[in-house]
């Protein structure tokens, strides 16, 4: 299976997402996200500077990898890139 990076930056709306329920439940929400589209989340890292998140994905396909990168979008995040 294809394996994808994505960087993302919070939204102002994902920030208070993650100061609410703190960093754990986030990256479960990620996994939730793979899980649904037949794909795994293979890692996760917050970091600090110009990039917020990186992830890295197995996915079935590149239009999977979209999906999931506007799934990502409309929960708080702002993907930078994707790259297979």
């Amino acid at each position: 299976m294809p394996k994808y990076l994505f960087q993302a930056n919070y939204t102002a709306q994902g920030l208070q997402g993650l100061l609410k329920e703190g960093g754990s439940s986030r990256r479960q929400v990620f996994e939730d996200i793979a899980n649904e589209q037949g794909g795994a989340l293979e890692s996760f890292y917050y970091a600090f500077g110009g990039t917020d998140l990186y992830l890295t994905f197995e996915l079935p396909d590149t239009a999977t990898a979209s999906a999931v990168s506007l799934r990502i979008g409309a929960g708080g995040a702002h993907i930078i890139t994707n790259v297979q």
